[in-house]
């Protein structure tokens, strides 16, 4: 007699395949709350969303499947659902991240990041954001709840494995990942294109999925000679968000001043520079007015320290700010009341893309570019303008004039009779110098570089004295960021938090004030709130800003600095830095103010854990709500 055919363990594999496909249709529907609905306006940006939201979620629960087959081959000879124990435990951790991630995105609109993870993963961090035991037990119920669904779920596609064998089909298998693929591959193209043509309405949410990796062909483009219309940068933190800002109009009372404002912002300007011997016209200015010497960027390089002077708000919010070309709300308010508001640079406007952010609402007649020449050349052909505009100005208007300098930006240009440092290169050729031997000339070159600025920055003091403006004109004097000279082993700007790269002076002169000297901690996130409560503006700060007024408000508990993708907590004492993209979770570093590395980083974290559930807040603070009208109180041009 032949015996019959031994049947299958249960615990054959063939069941994981299914798994895959039931999580799939879930992780679908959850996905479904990170289409943006203003996406689904357009025919092109909704096929492209439904493209990505129809194959990321295979891409998330792909590293769940291949957990689940090896476990599943280490335990085959376990009975039942026991031996696809590691598939239910993987299927269920990434349903869970997407309902976690999906709460996150709906109360702060971005992604998890650095900043959520230590409040997870720290003692008190989920009660500092108002959570107590009730929400952790409510957790931990949750995560019991999806561990029983997913294994009743593979229970249940084990016994019925026969009656779907359609879908167990090599063909079905083929047809299915042969359709994902498409999408994939189509949505990718799409992006690419709509990226070299710089087109803003599909850009604008490359980041509504967590984890999306854009495609980015601008390089290649350029060298086989396909025009790009604009390299977009990479987008981290709020870029899928709701965008509420301001949260209100400005109003201003009835006897509102309107008194001029003069900005004047220098490339590089490291907070040591502002002293008695290497920018005397500029400490004598200061010394008459209120000087802050705490003051700390908002950035370590120009784009983010820049914004944050005229947002008073941090890094994060660029790439949407960038994709609306939505103005601050400072130069908006200032249109409406009639400002004459003019804009100077000895470089562009368009990169950093200052004409599509800052001066959005500016006409491009009035934004007034460097031409050709070193950066000192640059400086004194627009101060030249400048005063040409002071003389000729239209007196019966009031005016806002801003001025970025570019004499400390390397190579450190500068003319001869402004060399107070020696000895220095005389040439910073960047192929052939040696930092390690050269940076001490390097440096004299910047400090030469920086006495040419003050005789610069003296010639707008002069100007504004003759011209009797003084008495009616606030006048700010600052930098973007720092310059650091290998001092903890970098070199320029734009890649560390260090003291060096975020510390910059900052001098206010406002009319009728006496001389100061403030040494809190102060922020340039703090500017937009001091210049329009100086002007009398009503609102509070917080509807347009996560500032103070400099002048008004108590000691700050910490400052906020960006990168590209980065945010620093700074406060006395230290400082924290935390990746915004999900990526660089692990990736949390934590100093004293001297940039040392602090003994015990966890202790250091436990102890400002109710700080960062406050940082989480600013973060979401005009990412949420109902977005204010484009047309609400925009200027006319």
């Amino acid at each position: 007699m032949v015996p019959a055919p031994a049947e299958k363990p249960a615990s054959s594999a063939a069941p994981l395949w299914l798994f895959l496909l039931a999580n799939y249709a879930v992780a679908v529907v959850l996905c479904a709350g990170f289409v943006p609905r203003e996406a689904l306006g357009a025919p092109e940006t909704a096929l492209w969303i439904a493209a990505v939201w129809l194959t990321y979620p295979l891409f998330y629960l792909l590293p769940a499947f291949a957990l689940g087959w090896i476990g599943h081959r280490l335990l085959a000879r376990l009975a039942g659902v026991a031996a696809f124990a590691p598939a239910i435990a993987a299927f269920a951790a990434v349903q869970l991240g997407l309902l976690a991630d999906l709460r996150i995105h709906a109360l702060y609109g971005f992604h998890l990041n650095g900043f959520v993870w230590n409040l997870v993963t720290t003692r008190g961090g989920i009660e500092s954001l108002g959570a107590g035991a009730g929400t952790l037990a409510e957790a931990g119920v949750v995560a019991a709840f999806a561990l029983a669904a997913q294994a009743l779920l593979l229970a249940g596609l084990a016994r019925a494995a026969r009656g779907v064998a359609f879908l167990r089909s090599r063909a079905f298998a083929a047809g299915f990942l042969a359709c994902i693929a498409v999408l994939s591959v189509s949505e990718r193209i799409v992006y690419a294109g709509a990226q070299l043509r710089d087109y803003g309405p599909l850009l604008q949410w490359s980041g509504a999925f967590p984890f999306y990796l854009p495609l980015r062909v601008d390089r290649l483009a350029r060298r086989i000679g396909v025009p790009v219309a604009h390299a977009a940068p990479l987008r981290a933190g709020l870029t899928d968000a709701h965008l509420s800002y301001p949260r209100a109009p400005i109003a201003f009372r009835p006897d509102a001043p309107r008194w001029n404002v003069v900005v004047l912002c220098a490339e590089s300007l490291r907070a040591d520079a502002l002293d008695p011997e290497r920018m005397p016209a500029t400490w004598r200015f200061a010394e008459g007015a209120t000087r802050f010497a705490q003051h700390v960027s908002a950035g370590n390089g120009t784009r983010m320290g820049v914004f944050g002077l005229f947002y008073g708000l941090p890094g994060p919010y660029w790439f949407k700010l960038l994709d609306r070309k939505r103005g601050p709300a400072l130069i908006r308010a200032l249109l409406e009341r009639g400002y004459d508001v003019r804009g100077f640079t000895s470089d562009k406007f368009s990169y950093p893309e200052f004409d599509r952010t800052v001066f959005a609402d500016v006409p491009r007649e009035a934004l007034r570019e460097g031409g050709g020449g070193p950066g000192w050349k640059r400086d004194r052909e627009q101060v030249g303008a400048i005063l040409d505009y002071l003389a000729a100005r239209d007196r019966a208007r009031p005016f806002f004039l801003y001025m970025f300098f570019e004499s400390p930006h390397a190579p450190y240009e500068f003319p001869p009779e402004t060399a107070v440092r020696t000895p220095y290169l005389d040439d910073l050729d960047y192929l052939t110098m040696d930092l390690t031997r050269d940076i001490e000339k390097i440096e004299n070159r910047y400090w030469n570089a920086v006495r040419h600025l003050d005789t610069q920055l003296d010639r707008v003091f002069a100007a504004l004295e003759t011209e009797g403006l003084l008495d009616s004109t606030i006048v700010v004097v600052t930098g973007d960021h720092g310059e650091e000279f290998l001092e903890k082993g970098r070199w320029g700007h734009n890649s560390e938090f260090d003291e060096e790269q975020i510390r910059v002076p900052l001098a206010l002169h406002a009319p009728g004030r006496a001389p100061a000297v403030i040494e809190r901690l102060t922020s340039h996130l703090d500017l937009p709130a001091t210049l329009l409560t100086l002007l009398g503006a009503t609102n509070p700060p917080s509807d347009y800003s996560l500032g103070e007024s400099l002048l008004e408000a108590p000691e700050r508990p910490y400052v906020l600095v960006s990168d590209w993708s980065r945010v620093a907590y700074v406060d006395a004492e230290g400082k924290a830095t935390f990746p915004m993209q999900p990526q660089g979770w692990f990736k949390q570093s934590v100093t004293d103010r001297r940039d040392a590395p602090v003994p015990d980083p966890g202790a250091w974290l436990r102890a400002r854990t109710p700080a960062f559930g406050r940082v989480l807040s600013d973060l979401a603070r005009f990412a949420r709500g109902p977005e204010l009208s484009g047309e609400a109180g925009a200027p006319g041009r």
